[in-house]
């Protein structure tokens, strides 16, 4: 994602769930943007992220507005943070609200179509990046059960595309590999079948406020 941004090139760019703002920083280096804006629900993080220079706020983008206003930032990026969130419209409303016309929101979110998780399904395992307890990761193979990561929506290609259009958006959907977390030959394979976006491990949409 940080590629398809950089080539972009915003001046006034906004990071949603930015963490301790260490990748938004890689990003930053690439676009070389002038305004740097996040947000993220820990406050630790968010005094982090302002260590690097960053203009960061202590937002829950699933219910509260974002502190800017319309039609104010060229660029917007949300790096697996969609799938955390009980009111993802929430988010997209107030996103295509501070964009600019023609504005670029990039987001990423792992893909509940994902070639494995048809495969886990056939299986009756349950599929990956997806969880029935706030406490026990239960239901998979190779999976520590007390490994939660709270993800509580899970989106294919088509319903993230839909989803996207009724907000307002133009869509692209693209295909990643999550090649460097899984072990040969999977990582082979998985890098075979993200070449389709309806296969792939992980989801990247390119929306723009038309």
């Amino acid at each position: 994602m940080i590629d398809i941004v950089s080539k972009f090139r915003p001046a006034r760019i906004l990071d949603v769930g930015c963490s301790d703002g260490l990748t938004f920083e890689e990003l930053l280096k690439k676009t070389r943007s002038t305004e740097a804006y996040a947000v993220d629900i820990n406050e630790d993080l968010v005094k982090e992220a302002r260590s690097k220079g960053i203009m960061a706020y202590v937002v829950d983008v699933d219910v509260d507005s974002l502190p800017f206003g319309n039609d104010f930032f060229d660029c917007v990026v949300a790096s697996e943070v969609i799938e955390h969130l009980l009111d993802p419209d929430h988010l997209l409303d107030e996103v295509f609200r501070v964009l600019i016309k023609g504005g670029l929101f990039a987001l990423s979110t792992p893909n509940l179509a994902a070639w494995y998780n048809r495969i886990a399904l056939l299986g009756g395992i349950q599929p990956f990046h997806t969880e029935v307890s706030l406490r026990y990761n239960v239901g998979k193979v190779f999976s520590d059960i007390n490994l939660i990561s709270g993800h509580i929506r899970a989106f294919t290609p088509r319903a993230l595309l839909e989803l996207s259009r009724l907000h307002g958006f133009t869509v692209r959907i693209l295909g990643v590999s999550d090649f460097d977390s899984l072990p040969f030959p999977v990582n082979v394979i998985d890098r075979i079948f993200s070449k389709r976006a309806t296969l792939a491990s992980h989801t990247i949409a390119i929306l723009t406020k038309t």
